[in-house]
Parts: structure tokens; sequence; C-alpha cells
């Protein structure tokens, strides 16, 4: 099962972005907005663990879960429309016989999406007016799910249109199903998640956000009910609301994108390793796990725990499947700070010819437990021409001819042996 980032966006954009059904082909905007969903979801499944949460690093961990209207419907029926209307134009600026070669479904969603109703009412900035949002961009989401969007939209302003100032979101949207019975079964799911939201979830005035505090007792139950209203919409974008993460109430993103990234492998390594093959009969709990340069995105302090914090986790995960702790990881780095976590005899070296491009297995296998991360630069990883850059290198030759050819004033050569960090370079330089 490959659970690599890349992959799943690749894999997706060649899957779905040629088809052209008659919903419609899917945007490239489409495509992210799923993975972002689908990261949120798989965030929020490992920040339900408490015990997980405890192996991670503290300062990666968001405090809060945000619960956010999800435009993606409303997104996804503009682009159409706008699509739509620029293929009119071009068409009517056609000849007869271009015309005919139009395909019956550009025709088709040409109708189908023409002067689509976008409307949106106007809601207040307090609790009732958050609530609202998520009820209308949820009608947007259902519309946009539809192969003839144009009804939902009619019932969407025929809704909001019913609203009074200060309406009950919730007693609105009841009373309003009530009256149309043919779209209740569909309204049921945000109709529950609104329950949930109202009774288990907080308000924060000042940033108009509802959230979970994942500190609060009982948080981890709380996201497992969050993800179990958090149901998805055609291409697994988010469809009843949308989530963020944060460390403070006032602010929806703080992290950096080595946090995120993060976030985003422990995140995958607990649904590959641990809900996939719960919920699949077909993949079984993996005990050979590859990691492809491991260190990526990551500054050096975390490089410091990653081999630590990897195997605590696996660790954590084979004892939630009552089993033990008993797999393999094959890893690539380019770090020596990740294989000084590495005993020697669990290491290979693949050396590149640099000109063949012939790589091949090293017989060279210096000690790396435990070892200088300097030492391990220069024989582990081949460093042949030193651990300077070459720019700084080639400034180096630079001085040093200069004073052999006696070619700049003494003054302007101590300004440039000055800026050198290296005190060994600098007193050998001197002295010449």
């Amino acid at each position: 099962y490959n659970a690599t980032d890349t992959w799943k966006i690749v894999n997706d954009l060649l899957t779905y972005s040629n088809i052209d059904t008659i919903i419609g082909t899917e945007t490239l905007t489409t495509h992210l907005n799923a993975l972002v969903a689908r990261d949120n979801n798989r965030i929020a499944q490992m920040l339900a663990d408490e015990k997980l949460r405890k192996v991670l690093p503290h300062n990666v961990l968001p405090r809060y879960i945000k619960i956010r209207p999800n435009y993606s419907g409303f997104y996804y029926l503009q682009h159409e429309s706008r699509t739509m209307a620029m293929l009119r134009e071009q068409s009517s600026k056609e000849t007869s016989e271009t015309k005919e070669k139009q395909s019956i479904i550009s025709r088709y969603k040409q109708e189908i999406y023409r002067e689509l109703d976008l409307w949106m009412p106007n809601f207040n900035a307090y609790i009732q007016g958050e609530w609202l949002q998520l009820i209308s961009a949820y009608f947007y989401n259902c519309a946009a799910n539809l192969k003839e969007p144009q009804e939902m939209l009619r019932l969407h302003r025929e809704w909001g249109e019913s609203l009074q100032n200060n309406s009950d979101a919730l007693e609105s949207l009841e009373k309003f199903l009530r009256e149309h019975r043919d779209i209740r079964h569909e309204f049921i799911p945000i109709v529950n998640a609104l329950h949930f939201l109202q009774t288990d979830c907080k308000y924060n005035q000042e940033s108009h956000s509802i959230f979970i505090d994942t500190k609060e007792e009982n948080s981890g139950q709380k996201i497992k009910e969050l993800l179990h209203h958090y149901s998805s919409q055609r291409f697994v974008v988010a469809q009843t609301f949308d989530m963020a993460y944060s460390r403070d109430i006032s602010e929806v993103t703080q992290f950096s994108s080595g946090e995120l990234d993060m976030l985003k492998f422990f995140s995958r390594l607990h649904d590959a390793t641990f809900l996939r093959p719960d919920k699949f009969g077909n993949i079984r709990v993996p005990q050979l796990i590859l990691i492809d340069e491991a260190e990526n995105a990551y500054h050096p302090e975390w490089q410091l725990m990653f081999v630590n914090k990897l195997l605590t986790f696996l660790s954590a995960i084979y004892e939630k499947n009552d089993r033990k702790p008993q797999f393999q990881v094959v890893l690539t780095t380019h770090s020596p700070i990740l294989l000084s976590d590495l005993p020697r005899m669990c290491v290979n070296y693949l050396e590149k010819n640099s000109d063949t491009g012939e790589v091949k297995l090293s017989l060279y296998q210096p000690e790396t437990f435990g070892s200088n991360v300097f030492m391990l630069y220069r024989n582990a990883f081949f460093m042949r021409k030193g651990l300077i850059g070459e720019f700084a290198q080639g400034m180096i030759a630079q001085i040093e001819s200069q004073i052999k050819n006696q070619s700049v004033p003494t003054e302007t050569i101590m300004k440039e042996i000055n800026l050198l960090g290296d005190e060994a370079i600098k007193e050998y330089m001197t002295s010449l």
C-alpha cells in the first residue's frame, strides 16, 4: 500500500483529470482540495488517539481543530459556469462546420451550466451566522454533486430568502425540510452534524471559530464523533464542513512546511499501518515499511529525534493492533544525523559514478552508530572535496593566488581573510 504524498496526487490526477464525464472534468483545484481534505481527515484520526499524541514532539501538535464551511461546491459550479460561458462565446464565433464537431457532452454541459444562480445570503458575524454558512455551503455541495444543479440552487435561494434576522439556523433548516420532504433524506448529514457541533463543540466570538480543544478531557472521543460527520462528496472533498488546525484560537495556520510534513507523515503512517488493515480485509498489518528520503523538510533538531520517534510511534501502533512490534523499516537518507542512529551492520552505502551514472554498493563500511556528524559527512557520504561550499572554496583559492602573485594590496587581502570562518584556514592565509 503506497501512502506517500506525491504518489497520491499524481495517481489521482492521472486517473481522473482526463476523464470528461457528464458532470465535468475535475479541475486541479478540486484535486488539491481533495488532497487537503484527506490529509485533514488522517491528521484528525491520529489526534483522536491520546497515546499517539504523546509520542510526537509537543511543539508540532495543533491544539485546536476548527470547523469551517466548505464552499468547494460553490467554487466548482462557479468554475463550470465561467468555463461554459467562455465556450458559448467562442462557439458564436466559429463556423457551422466547427460547431458540428462539438461533442454532445460539451453541448449538454453548456446548457446545464448556463447562468447558474450562485446567490449567497448575508449572514451576521455571530454564532448563528456560522451555522447558517455551514448550511449554505452544504446546499452548494449537494448541487455540485447533481447532474442538473439548477433545482437545488433554486431551493437554496428559497431557504435563504426565508431567513429573518437572528434566525435559528437548525430550526430554519428543519422547518424548510418539513416543507420539502423530497430532499429531506439528502440533508440528514448536515442536520446531524449541526446537532453535534452545537452540543459538543465550542465557539469563540472574537475569531468566529467553532472548535474542539484537544487538551480538554474526552477530546479524543469528540474528534472521533467529528470525523463521523466529516462525510465526503464526489471526489472525497468534505461535504458537511471543512477542518483546519491551529495552536492559537485566533489563528488558523501557524505551521511551517516541516511541521505540516511531520503531521502528514505520521498520520499517513497511522492510516497505512493501523486504520486500513482494520478497515479492509485485503490489507494486512505491514511488516515491511519503506521510507524514501526520510529527512525531507525536517529541521536538524527534528532529524535528531526522527528515528527514535518513528520506532516509538510504530511500536505504539502495533500494540494497538494487539500484535508484537515486529517490523522492519528500510529508509534512504542523505542525512548524517539519521545515519548516526543506525548501527553499521544496518547500513548499505550506494555510490554513483558521476561519469557513467552507474550506481553500485560501496564496500567501504565506516562505523556510524553514535558517530560524529562531520566525520559521517566526510566518510559515509563520500565528500572527497571537503565540507566547504564550492563558492567559498573558489574564494579561498583566489585569495591564495592573490597572495602568491602579490596582485592585490595587503589591506584588501586581509579584509577577505577576515571573512573566513575556519580559524585554521584563516591563520594559514594570514601567515602566507
